[in-house]
């Protein structure tokens, strides 16, 4: 029964989420996704003998990762992985902690 009430709960939260999206509500949480998402781009380089340069978080959610070396296919993709990993990281760690 747990189980059921957790999945509603998730649908819940996920269409308040979509209702939200374009309003200043969901502003942080898009700020976050946008820092992982540099973040994972300056970890790749990093990972794959690179170094950051900078990193760039504006309030018009737009981001800057500049890195210099390592692996540049690595250092493009990393992005979208890594803040699609860190997202489900997260997740399995709030479903543990219920």
């Amino acid at each position: 029964m747990a189980g059921l009430r957790a999945h509603w709960q998730m649908l819940a939260l996920a269409v308040a989420l979509f209702a939200l999206w374009q309003t200043p509500v969901a502003l942080p949480l898009k700020l976050l996704v946008v820092l992982f998402h540099e973040l994972s781009h300056g970890l790749a380089a990093v990972l794959t003998g690179g170094a950051i340069e900078s990193l760039t978080v504006t309030p018009d959610q737009g981001g800057l990762a500049v890195t210099r070396g390592g692996s540049r296919f690595a250092v493009l993709t990393a992005g979208y992985l890594g803040s699609l990993l860190i997202g489900l990281a997260l997740f399995a760690a709030a479903l543990r902690s219920t």
